[in-house]
């Protein structure tokens, strides 16, 4: 039992009892869509088995108790049924991408596989050679494996105690950053390095790392994967068609109109390991030693 998606109206597309525009956003018609589900479908036997989740939400009202929520990961489901198709039309194959799919049981393993398909994407579309694994790792780039960690969105995470504030009393976006990527090696690279050689970490979610994308004047700025880095990402989609202005030197300059597939701009930063540590660390059981 789960759920299908179905043609609603020259324009969109609907899911449950929900419906979503799908020409505009994406550029493709509701009738191609349905080509990506169906190949999903009725070949790797694709399956939605919720479209609601229980969350806890965290925020200002809600506080460390937090309050109990519902949300829908609707575009996340679009976004793989569309990129899945596109990379199993460029020689990918997809089975292991979309087993995992199926054998996710929650809102954070959706999030996860959805950041997985985009990242695995955008590298395939800049030249490298992609491969889904069965197990462990998540895939391999260049007979690299590699993983993939998601932070999870702010509001569903317990707020920090304490927010480190500059002396006019603004969010100290520097402090972020660094405890934000602290944060993530301290607590998601000790499971990563023990199946991976390479760990990817989607700090979308992230305002404060989301506002260092904009002090380089790269607007794509892809990091070549190697053994032994941690490479910290930030992501963006943008509609079918927009034209994309980066500001340098204040200046807006055009680069050109985003069309899809290629609707996501991405920006990378790495952290290279020595190769001792991180066997050490992938070799160890650190929760013998004091």
């Amino acid at each position: 039992m789960g759920y299908s998606f179905s043609i609603f109206n020259e324009y969109s597309i609907r899911l449950g009892d929900r419906v979503f525009p799908i020409k505009t956003p994406f550029g493709i018609e509701p009738s191609k869509f349905m080509s990506y589900y169906e190949n999903l479908r009725d070949n790797y036997s694709f399956n939605i088995k919720q479209i609601e989740f229980n969350v806890t939400w965290y925020g200002f009202l809600s506080g460390e108790t937090g309050k109990k929520g519902i949300v829908r990961p609707i575009n996340e489901y679009i976004d793989f049924v569309m990129y899945s198709n596109i990379l199993e039309q460029e020689g990918i194959d997809i089975n292991n991408l979309v087993r995992q799919f199926n054998h996710s049981r929650d809102y954070y393993e959706i999030r996860h596989i959805h950041s997985l398909t985009i990242l695995t994407y955008i590298y395939h579309k800049n030249g490298f050679k992609i491969q889904y694994l069965p197990k462990g790792a998540d895939f391999t780039i260049n007979d690299i494996k590699a993983d993939v960690k998601v932070v999870q969105p702010e509001i569903l995470r317990l707020p920090p105690k304490e927010k480190k504030l500059t002396s006019e009393g603004y969010l100290d976006i520097k402090n972020e950053i660094i405890l934000e990527m602290s944060k993530r090696i301290s607590s998601r690279f000790l499971e990563g390095c023990k199946q991976a050689d390479v760990l990817f970490f989607d700090l979308t979610s992230k305002m404060g790392f989301g506002a260092l994308t904009i002090l380089f004047n790269e607007f794509d700025k892809i990091v070549e994967p190697k053994k032994y880095r941690l490479i910290f990402y930030y992501k963006k989609r943008y509609p079918h068609g927009e034209e994309i202005f980066h500001k340098i030197k204040n200046t807006n300059k055009s680069l050109g109109k985003r069309y899809f597939p290629n609707l996501y701009s991405f920006k990378g930063y790495f952290i290279d390991f020595e190769p001792y540590l991180w066997k050490f660390f992938s070799n160890v059981d650190l929760s013998n030693i004091i």
